[in-house]
């Protein structure tokens, strides 16, 4: 939108200004064959009708007029509607680090553990992500720290304390 903006405003102002005469102190203005030069401005928006899609990235679409596109921009060039809004999210293994998770075992115990989780997120799919979250920090709070939390309160009522910390161990992270 700023390259179309940008490009009729340097185009009205060259025109004008291409068009100027002084004679003297005398200002006038005349409408000449170097005006079409002003045309020029126009080639900004141009700029404004393609948008690059980082490496590791995907690009979702958001129109003023239709809203967030189910289609997704994979990386490289690609055209677009000047009016379009193009969001990038990160398609690399994300990690979010959890300290301070607390679950109860079934001797009525209390643990609390810090746990690393890695992700990525679809292509197809990360329209989704970004219609309910919009950014992957407000998913990271909104979604993976809430359901982990209620995975392990879930998960370690099965176990008791010693089996938690001791021969079980892995299965309980498995299973959480």
């Amino acid at each position: 939108m700023v390259f179309v903006i940008g490009g009729i405003v340097l185009t009205v102002v060259l025109f004008v200004v291409l068009g100027l005469r002084v004679e003297g102190s005398r200002v006038s203005f005349r409408f000449s064959g170097r005006q079409v030069i002003a045309l020029l401005g126009l080639t900004v928006v141009a700029f404004g009708c393609y948008t690059v899609v980082p490496a590791n990235s995907v690009g979702i679409i958001y129109s003023p007029f239709t809203g967030v596109s189910e289609e997704t921009l994979p990386e490289g060039i690609h055209p677009k509607s000047p009016f379009d809004t193009v969001y990038f999210l990160s398609t690399e293994v994300q990690t979010q680090s959890l300290s301070g998770v607390t679950g109860q075992t079934k001797d009525a115990q209390y643990i609390t553990m810090t746990i690393d989780i890695k992700y990525h997120v679809d292509t197809a799919n990360a329209f989704q992500i970004f219609k309910q979250f919009r950014t992957l920090d407000n998913m990271n709070s909104s979604l993976i720290a809430p359901t982990v939390q209620r995975s392990i309160e879930t998960i370690t009522t099965q176990y008791n304390v010693i089996d938690v910390l001791g021969e079980f161990r892995n299965e309980v992270y498995q299973k959480i």
